[in-house]
């Protein structure tokens, strides 16, 4: 078993995908790094599993609407 593996049965147990749920939980404009500004738009996914928030990802817009970067985060 890789370390992947380890690390994901260890949060999620014997998984069953109808447990898993996600939605938008908020969209927001960053106006970053002052004087040189970072515009974008960040969308965060929250991650729910058996009713329990399990982690973000966090998906960011440059604001020509290109993918700039993302973010997996498990709690």
């Amino acid at each position: 078993m890789s370390e992947q593996e380890e690390e994901f049965y260890s949060i999620f147990g014997e998984f069953v995908k109808t447990d898993l749920d996600y939605y938008i939980k908020k969209i927001s404009l960053e106006l970053r790094n002052f004087p040189e500004f970072v515009n974008q738009v960040v969308s965060y996914l929250s991650i729910d599993y058996k009713g329990e928030n399990v982690g973000e990802f966090r998906l960011y817009f440059a604001l020509d609407g290109e993918i700039s970067d993302f973010d997996f985060i498990m709690y």
